[in-house]
C-alpha cells in the first residue's frame, strides 16, 4: 500500500507492464506488498500506518454494532473485498497535508459508504486500501453478489470523485479490487491493547493477491465468486502465478451487471385460513391495547421475513381493537421508486381527514383544518399548515406568504414539531394507536420523524405498532437500534411455523384434516416453516392440476405419483409459474400495473388499458388475489397482494419493452392529473428516468429534488440532485447555470446533512460554474482578500454610485450569493476565518454592486462580525447599523433577524448588554416568525446570556427550557446542544452541579461532531468551571485545556471569555498548591493563560472584569497588596459600569477572603442571594481554605 504521503517506497514502485498473461510480475506482487504479505501470515491482516490510522484506531478492524463478547469464533463463509487507491504520492506533492488529508478520507469514507449499501462490512483498512467482508458477521443470501455490486459501485464512485479532483486539482486515483469467495475463519483477536473482531484465512490472502494483479480500474474475481455472480458478465483471464501457491489462480475480469437482474423479492401475506401459530403475539398485542385506557403508551416492532405473517397479525388486531374504544391510524412504505417521503403519515392524515384525490387544494384544506380542529384547541395555526405541507396540500393565501420565507430546514423542523404535536392530541383526545407497514422500506426521512414521534409515546396513550423485515442495513434498523433504548419498546420476532402448526395451516387452506401425506410432507419440507410458501405451494398444486378434489367423497388426492411432483425452488418461480396460465390480456394489464408501482389508482390504469373489459380483468384478477382493493371510488386503488407479484411481473418484462411502458405511464400521469402534477412529480422522475427521456426527466428530477429540500428531506433531495446531474452529463448538455444552481442545491442539502466537506466541494463546483471559482492555496486566499478589501474601500468612498438594494436581482447573482452564504456559515460554525472573510467579502461586494438584498445582508453580518472578532469595533458598528437599516426599510422578516443578530453579536463585544439584550430578542422575534427555530434558537441563546449577566438566573433557566422544548417538538439536536448548555449554567449558578455537569457534557458530545465550536466552547469551559467548584482540579484542567486547544488549533475568533477566564482561574489554583519545586512549571502556564486573556479583553468586554480579578490574585500570590487592591477596584468598576452581577459577586467575595473584610463577603453574599445562587460564598470560602491549606 506504501505511504500516504511523501516519495514512492519500497511498498509502492512503479507499475510495470507485460506481465499481465500468465505471471504475475515482482513489482506488482512481491514488492508492492512483500512486506504487508509478511504480515498477513495466515490470512490476518493488521492496519498499517497511513490514512486508516486517521479513520480508526490503529489496528481497528471490523465495523460492527455487535458487542464483541457475541461474536464467538466460527468458520463462514464470506466474500472478501480489497480495495487499493493509488495515486496519494502524486496529490500530496500537489497540495497541503491538510487538504491531502481530507481528500483521502473523503475517498475512503466513500468507499465504506458503497460497501455498507450493499450489506458488506468494513474490515480494517490498511494504508490507503480498504478490506471489506460480506457474509460476517451477520450473512445474506447473495453475499457474492452483494460483494460485486458493491465493487462496481465503488469504481464508479471514484470515477466520479475523480471528476472533481481533475478538474480542482489536476490529479487523480486509480483503483483495484480483488474480490473471492471461500470459507475463512471469523471471531474476536486479543491482544494485550486490544481486541478486534476480524476474518482469517486463505480467503483473504487470495483476494488481496487478486487486487494486487489487476490493472487500474479493474476488478479481478476468483473463480467461486464468479461461479456465485451469474447476475454479472465476466472476461476470463490467464492464470495467475503468485508466490506460495502451486497451482496458478484462476481470475475472471469484471465487466459489469447484466442488464436483466434476477429477481429476488420475497411478498407481504394476508392468508385466508385462521391465523396459525400467532397466539401469543395477537395476545399481547391485545394487552397493550388494552393499557392504553390506563395511559400507557409506547411502541412494538413485528419483526420477521416476508412471509411470517406481519400483515396478518396486524390485520387481526385491527378487528380485535374495534370494540376496544381506540382510534386506529396505519399507513404503508413503499419499495423503491415507489418511495414517498413521510409516505404512511400522509396516507394516514389523508384517510383520517377523508381526503380523496378528486379533491382540488381548498376542498382538502377545508377537510384537513376540520378535523385539526376537532382535535386541538389551540395553536392551530401554528400546526395546521405544516400538517398540510406534508400531505401535500398547498396552504391557502393567508398562510402561503409566510411559508415562502422559509427555508426547506426550517419547513423540516416544523413539520416534525407539528406532527408530534398533533398526535399526542389526538391520543389525549381517544386512545391513538399508529401502524406503520413495512418499514424496511422506508426513507430516512420518514424514519426520522416516526423517531421523533416515538417520544410522544412516554405521556400519552399512544401506542405505534411497525413491522419489518430484520434487515440490519435498513434506516429502520437504526430507528430499531434507537427504540430498544427506551424503556417503552417491545420487539416481537415471528419465528417460522412448527411442523404441526404448518401442518394446521395447510389443513385449514385446503379444508380438510386428511391431505394425502406425501403432498402434506412435500410443502411442509419446502415451506421451511414460511405461512406464504405454504399457501404458494398449495394454490401452484391446485392451479397446475396435480392434485385435484374428488366430488364423490370430496377428498384431496394427488393426479399422479408424489415422487413425480416437481415444484419450483423459489416463492418467485411458484408466482411465475402461476401468472403464466393467465390470458394475455390479463398479463398486459399487470404489465401496465406493474410498471406504476406496488398500487395503482385505476384511473391511471384505464388511461393506459382504455378496453372496455378491463372491469373484468381486474375482477378476475382480485378473485385470484393476485390484487387486492386498497381504496374504494370515488378514485378506486388496487394493489399487488404481494410486493414479490408485482417484482415478478415487472422481472419478465423485455428491457425495451419496459422502457416504452415507464414513458406511457409518465405521459398518462401528464394527461390524468395535469392539474395537480407537483403531487407526482417524484413518480414522473423516475418513469422518465427508467424510461431513458432524459429531457423530461431532468426538470422532473429537479423538481423533486427541490420538493424534498423544501421539506427538509435532504437523503432524497441529494440523490434526486445526484441523478439530475448524471442526466445532464448523459444527454451532452450541461448548460452552466443549471448545473451551478443543481451543484448549490446538492452543497445545502450536504450542509444540512452535516457532511461540511463534500457540501464544500459542491458548492466550490457551483461558483466554478458561474466563474467565481475560490482560490485553493492560502495565500492565494488572503491575496483574494486583499483585492476585495479595495474593492469594499470603493463601495463605502462612493456608496451613491450603487443601485439600491432588492431581492429580484438576475439569477445567475442569486445564484452566486446563496453558494457565499452557504459557505460563510460552514466557515462560521467549523472557524476557518480566512475563507469566511472571504466569502463573506465577496457576497457583500456582489451584493452591493448589483443591488441583491440578500446578498448585502449576509455580507454585512459576515464582514461586521469579522471586524469584531478583530477589534475593529467602529467599523463592525458601521456595517451592522446599516445593515439594520436596510433590511429594516425593506420589510424583509428574514433580513430583519440577520441585521439584529449581527448587531447583538456586536454590543455584546463592547459592552453595550442592555442594548444587546433588545437586539437579541428582536432578532429572535423575527426568526419565530419566519418559524425559523434553528435561527430563532441562537438569538435566544444570547438573550439568556444577557439575563444570567444581569444575575436573572430565573430568566436565564426559563430560556432554556422553552429552548429545549422547542428542538425537542422539532427534531433539531443543535438547538438541543444549545439549550443544555444555557440549562447547564443555570443549574450550575444555582448549586446543581451534578445536574449541569450532565447537561454540559451531554452538549459538547451534541455540538463537537456538527462542529458548533463557538458554543462547544462555552460547553467545555463551563464544564472546567462546574468542576473547579467542586474541587476536581485535574478534572476542570483538562476540560479547560481542551477548550484552549480548540480556540488555539483552528484559530476560532469570537466572543469566548469565559473559557480562557476559567483557565486561568485552575493554573492559579495549581499555583497556590503548588510546592517550591512545582512553582516552576505553573507559573509560566499562568502567564501564557494571563496573555490569552489580555488578548480576548481587547475585543470582549466580558473578558474584563474577571482579567482584572485574577490579576489582582496573581499580585496577591506575589505579595503586592497595592497592585493587587488596585486590580479588585478595577474588576468591581468594570462589573458595575457592564452590570455584570456574578462577576461583581466573585470579586467582591475574593478580596472579602484576601482581606479579611467582612463588609466584602457580605456585599458578596447579599449579590448571590439576590440571584438565587444558595451557597455560593460558602463554596468560595471553602475553595479557597482548601488552596490555602495546601
Amino acid at each position: 500500500m506504501g505511504p500516504v504521503l511523501g516519495a514512492p517506497g519500497p511498498h509502492r514502485p512503479a507499475r510495470r507492464g507485460g506481465a499481465r498473461a500468465g505471471q504475475l510480475d515482482p513489482a506488482r506482487a512481491g514488492h508492492r506488498h512483500g512486506d504487508r504479505h509478511a504480515r498477513i501470515g495466515a490470512g490476518v491482516v493488521t492496519a498499517e500506518a497511513g490514512l486508516g490510522g486517521h479513520l480508526l484506531s490503529r489496528g481497528a478492524s471490523l465495523q460492527t454494532s455487535l458487542p464483541l463478547q457475541d461474536l464467538v469464533e466460527e468458520r463462514r463463509h464470506v466474500t472478501v473485498v480489497f480495495a487499493d487507491l493509488s495515486g496519494s504520492t502524486e496529490i500530496a506533492s500537489r497540495l497541503d497535508p491538510e487538504e491531502t488529508r481530507e481528500i483521502l478520507r473523503s475517498c475512503l469514507t466513500t468507499l465504506a459508504r458503497r460497501i455498507q449499501r450493499f450489506g458488506g462490512t468494513v474490515d480494517k483498512y490498511i494504508g490507503d486500501a480498504v478490506m471489506a467482508v460480506f457474509g460476517a458477521p451477520v450473512s445474506h443470501e447473495d453475499d457474492a453478489e452483494r460483494a460485486l455490486r458493491a465493487a462496481l459501485a465503488m469504481r464508479e464512485a471514484i470515477t466520479e470523485l475523480n471528476a472533481d479532483l481533475m478538474r480542482e486539482h489536476r490529479v487523480t486515483f486509480t483503483l483495484r479490487i480483488g474480490v473471492n469467495e471461500g470459507e475463512v475463519v471469523s471471531g474476536v483477536i486479543a491482544g494485550d491493547v486490544q481486541a478486534a473482531y476480524t476474518v482469517v484465512g486463505d480467503t483473504v490472502n487470495t483476494a488481496q493477491r487478486l487486487e494486487a494483479a489487476a490493472h487500474p480500474g479493474e476488478i479481478v474475481v476468483g473463480a467461486s465468486a464468479r461461479h456465485a455472480g451469474e447476475a454479472f458478465d465476466f472476461v476470463e483471464l490467464a492464470p495467475i502465478h503468485v508466490k506460495g501457491k502451486q497451482r496458478a489462480l484462476t481470475a475472471f475480469r469484471l465487466v459489469g451487471a447484466k442488464a436483466e437482474r434476477p429477481q429476488r423479492g420475497l411478498a407481504r401475506h394476508r392468508l385466508s385460513s385462521t391465523l396459525v401459530g400467532r397466539d401469543a403475539e395477537l395476545a399481547a398485542l391485545v394487552t397493550r391495547i388494552e393499557g392504553l385506557q390506563q395511559g400507557d403508551g409506547g411502541m412494538v416492532g413485528l419483526i420477521g421475513e416476508a412471509g411470517s405473517g406481519k400483515s396478518r397479525l396486524l390485520a387481526e388486531l385491527k378487528r380485535a381493537a374495534a370494540t376496544a374504544r381506540v382510534t386506529w391510524l396505519e399507513g404503508r412504505c413503499f419499495t423503491l421508486g415507489e418511495t414517498t417521503r413521510y409516505a404512511p403519515f400522509v396516507e394516514a392524515f389523508s384517510h383520517m381527514a377523508d381526503i380523496e384525490d378528486s379533491d382540488d387544494d381548498a376542498r382538502r384544506w377545508s377537510k384537513l383544518e376540520a378535523r385539526v380542529r376537532a382535535v386541538v384547541r389551540d395553536d392551530v395555526d401554528d400546526m395546521l399548515p405544516y400538517l398540510a405541507v406534508l400531505v401535500g396540500i398547498q396552504p391557502p393565501e393567508s398562510h402561503a406568504a409566510r411559508l415562502q420565507l422559509m427555508s426547506g430546514e426550517a419547513m423540516g423542523r416544523q413539520i416534525f414539531r407539528a406532527t408530534r404535536r398533533f398526535l399526542a392530541a389526538l391520543a389525549r383526545a381517544r386512545p391513538l394507536v399508529f401502524a406503520f407497514e413495512d418499514l424496511h422500506w422506508a426513507d430516512a426521512t420518514t424514519v426520522a420523524l416516526v423517531q421523533h414521534v416515538l417520544r410522544a409515546t412516554g405521556n400519552a396513550p399512544f401506542l405505534m405498532i411497525g413491522t419489518s423485515r430484520p434487515d440490519p442495513a435498513s434506516p429502520a434498523a437504526e430507528l430499531r437500534r434507537h427504540a430498544r433504548g427506551t424503556p417503552r419498546y417491545a420487539e416481537m420476532r415471528l419465528d417460522p411455523l412448527t411442523h404441526e402448526q404448518a401442518a394446521t395451516l395447510i389443513g385449514n387452506l385446503l379444508a380438510v384434516d386428511d391431505l394425502p401425506r406425501q403432498i402434506r410432507d412435500l410443502t411442509i419440507e419446502r415451506a421451511e416453516g414460511n405461512p406464504l410458501y405454504v399457501e404458494e405451494i398449495i394454490r401452484s398444486l391446485i392451479e397446475s392440476g396435480l392434485v385435484r378434489r374428488e366430488e364423490s367423497t370430496g377428498r384431496w388426492r394427488a393426479v399422479s405419483d408424489t415422487t413425480a411432483i416437481v415444484l419450483p425452488d423459489t416463492i418467485g418461480g411458484l408466482i411465475l409459474a402461476r401468472l403464466d396460465r393467465l390470458d394475455e390480456p390479463a398479463k398486459r394489464v399487470l404489465r401496465h400495473a406493474a410498471v406504476i408501482g406496488r398500487s395503482f389508482r385505476v384511473k391511471l390504469l384505464r388511461a393506459l388499458e382504455p378496453g372496455e373489459d378491463l372491469d373484468r380483468i381486474l375482477s378476475r384478477l382480485a378473485t385470484d388475489e393476485i390484487l387486492v382493493e386498497r381504496r374504494r371510488s370515488p378514485d378506486a386503488e388496487l394493489m399487488f397482494k404481494h410486493i414479490l407479484i408485482q417484482e415478478t411481473v415487472y422481472g419478465s418484462i423485455l428491457r425495451r419493452q419496459r422502457r416504452e411502458l415507464h414513458a406511457q405511464v409518465a405521459r398518462a400521469i401528464e394527461a390524468t392529473y395535469g392539474d395537480r402534477l407537483e403531487e407526482f412529480v417524484g413518480a414522473l422522475a423516475s418513469h422518465y428516468a427508467r424510461a431513458e427521456h432524459w429531457e423530461e426527466a431532468l426538470a422532473y428530477l429537479e423538481r423533486a429534488g427541490d420538493q424534498a429540500g423544501s421539506v427538509a428531506a435532504d437523503a432524497e433531495a441529494v440523490e434526486r440532485y445526484r441523478d439530475a446531474m448524471s442526466a445532464y452529463e448523459t444527454t451532452g448538455r450541461a448548460p452552466p447555470l443549471q448545473i451551478a444552481s443543481l451543484e448549490r442545491k446538492l452543497g445545502e442539502a450536504l450542509f444540512r446533512r452535516g457532511e461540511h466537506v463534500q457540501a464544500i466541494m459542491s458548492l466550490r463546483r457551483a461558483l466554478a460554474r458561474l466563474d467565481a471559482s475560490l482560490p485553493s492555496s492560502r495565500g492565494a486566499t488572503v491575496r483574494a482578500i486583499v483585492r476585495q478589501i479595495f474593492v469594499q474601500a470603493g463601495h463605502l468612498a462612493a456608496p451613491w454610485s450603487l443601485p439600491a438594494p432588492r431581492s429580484a436581482v438576475d439569477a445567475t447573482v442569486q445564484e452566486r450569493s446563496r453558494g457565499y452564504q452557504l459557505l460563510a456559515w460552514i466557515d462560521y460554525y467549523s472557524s476557518d476565518s480566512l475563507r469566511q472573510l472571504l466569502v463573506t467579502l465577496l457576497s457583500l461586494n456582489d451584493g452591493e454592486r448589483t443591488g441583491h438584498l440578500p446578498g448585502i445582508n449576509q455580507g454585512s453580518l459576515g464582514v461586521g462580525i469579522v471586524c469584531d472578532v478583530l477589534g475593529l469595533k467602529r467599523l463592525a458598528s458601521r456595517y451592522h447599523r446599516r445593515n439594520v437599516r436596510i433590511a429594516e426599510a425593506a420589510a424583509d422578516p428574514i433580513a430583519i433577524g440577520y441585521a439584529y443578530f449581527g448587531l447583538a453579536y456586536h454590543d455584546q463585544g463592547i459592552g453595550r448588554w442592555d442594548d444587546g439584550q433588545v437586539h437579541w430578542g428582536r432578532g429572535a422575534d423575527a426568526f419565530w416568525g419566519t418559524r425559523d427555530l434553528r435561527r430563532w434558537g441562537v438569538s435566544s441563546w444570547g438573550v439568556a446570556l444577557m439575563k444570567w449577566r444581569r444575575g436573572d438566573t430565573a430568566g436565564t433557566r426559563e430560556i432554556a427550557e422553552r429552548m429545549l422544548q422547542v428542538a425537542d417538538e422539532g427534531a433539531d439536536n443543535v438547538l438541543r446542544g444549545w439549550g443544555l448548555f444555557v440549562l447547564g449554567r443555570a443549574q450550575w449558578s444555582t448549586g446543581d452541579d451534578e445536574g449541569a455537569l450532565a447537561s454540559l457534557r451531554e452538549s459538547a458530545a451534541i455540538l463537537r461532531p456538527v462542529p458548533d465550536r463557538q458554543i462547544l466552547l462555552r460547553s467545555l469551559g463551563d464544564t472546567g468551571f462546574c468542576l473547579l467548584r467542586k474541587g476536581d482540579l485535574i478534572g476542570a484542567t483538562a476540560a479547560l485545556e481542551e477548550a484552549a486547544e480548540v480556540i488555539a488549533a483552528h484559530q476560532v475568533r469570537g466572543y469566548h471569555a469565559l473559557p480562557l477566564i476559567w483557565l486561568l482561574e485552575a493554573y492559579l489554583e495549581h499555583l497556590e498548591r503548588a510546592s517550591v519545586s512545582e512553582r516552576g512549571v505553573w507559573a509560566p502556564k499562568v502567564t501564557t493563560a494571563l496573555r490569552a486573556v489580555e488578548r480576548q479583553a481587547r475585543i470582549d468586554a466580558e473578558a474584563l472584569p474577571g482579567m482584572h480579578r485574577l490579576r489582582g490574585r496573581l499580585h496577591w500570590l506575589e505579595g503586592r497588596r497595592a497592585r493587587a487592591e488596585a486590580e479588585w477596584r478595577r474588576s468591581i468598576e468594570w462589573g458595575e459600569r457592564l452590570r455584570f452581577v456574578p462577576e461583581i459577586a466573585w470579586t467582591f467575595a475574593e478580596t472579602g477572603w484576601w482581606l479579611s473584610s467582612r463588609e466584602h463577603l457580605d456585599r458578596a453574599e447579599a449579590l448571590f442571594d439576590g440571584m438565587g445562587w444558595p451557597g455560593e460564598l460558602e463554596r468560595s470560602n471553602a475553595k479557597r481554605m482548601s488552596a490555602h491549606r495546601s
